[in-house]
Parts: C-alpha cells; sequence; structure tokens
C-alpha cells in the first residue's frame, strides 16, 4: 500500500512541473506573435468566393455552367486577415450525389509583418473529362479549408 501512494504522490509531482512549464512555454510563443507598437489583428480569416468560366476573352463569372460549353471551371477565392507566414488551402469538388470528386491542395505566403489579402483561382477541368463524358451534371458543392479548417461551402451548378 505504501508503494502505491508514493507512485501517486511522485506522478503528482512531476506531473504539474511539466504542465506549468508547457503553460508557459505556449504563453511566451503567442505573446511573441506581436512586436511592441504593433496592433492587433484585424478579424478572423474569411473568404469570398466566385465562379468563373475560362474564355478567350478572360474569365467570365457565374453561379451556372453549361457542360458542352465549359472548358474550366475556376474557383476564385479572396481570402482576408490571414496573419503572416505560409499557409495551405484545400478546395473539394463534391458531386450531386454527395461523393468527393476532385481535391486540390496549394500552399501560399503573406509576407512578414503584415495582416494580408490573398487571391487564389483553382481549376476544374471540365472538358474531356468524366464529367462532360457521363454528364455530371446538376448541383455540385465546392469545400474549401484553410490550413486544414473548413472555412466554407459554395454550391455551383452544372448543367446540359
Amino acid at each position: 500500500m505504501n508503494k502505491r501512494i508514493n507512485s501517486e504522490e511522485r506522478k503528482k509531482r512531476t506531473g504539474w512541473p511539466a504542465l506549468l512549464a508547457a503553460a508557459c512555454t505556449v504563453l511566451v510563443a503567442g505573446c511573441g506573435q506581436y512586436q511592441a507598437g504593433s496592433q492587433a489583428p484585424p478579424g478572423s480569416p474569411a473568404a469570398a468566393v466566385s465562379f468563373c468560366n475560362s474564355t478567350e476573352n478572360g474569365c467570365a463569372p457565374s453561379g451556372s455552367f453549361e457542360v458542352s460549353g465549359t472548358r474550366t471551371v475556376n474557383v476564385v477565392i479572396e481570402w482576408q486577415n490571414l496573419a503572416a507566414g505560409t499557409h495551405s488551402q484545400k478546395v473539394s469538388f463534391v458531386l450531386p450525389s454527395g461523393d468527393e470528386y476532385q481535391a486540390f491542395e496549394q500552399s501560399f505566403e503573406v509576407a512578414d509583418g503584415s495582416y494580408g489579402a490573398v487571391t487564389t483561382t483553382q481549376s476544374l477541368q471540365v472538358a474531356g473529362t468524366w464529367i462532360a463524358q457521363r454528364r455530371l451534371t446538376g448541383m455540385w458543392q465546392v469545400n474549401f479549408y484553410l490550413d486544414g479548417t473548413p472555412m466554407g461551402t459554395q454550391a455551383v451548378q452544372l448543367t446540359q
């Protein structure tokens, strides 16, 4: 019985200092993020999403695209309030059935010393793919993520 109490007591004594050291490390690391005189971040990261069809004359915005006349559907994401550093983005295209069709990941950089805005474009090939061959039409979902965190979903219509 005495041995068990000593073992539990040892866990208590070694657990608290380790926990306290970890908490202090987190606090110091978090405080080092802002320099003296700098302002707090303007807000949480946010995104504005739009769709367009690549044509010879540019990118025509729309929420609905005809499969037979569409080469690619571009998803344009305008990120706002991003902290300085490297970020990762994932864009996932989901069929009307709910199954994931394709996902793309890319990284981008926000300059040091700023909270910034970045615009990315992800293209979904339509012409010459299963989408056109199998007429995979209907309401598609596009899920987008920032640094592994789900940020939102937008719908886009593919018609015949």
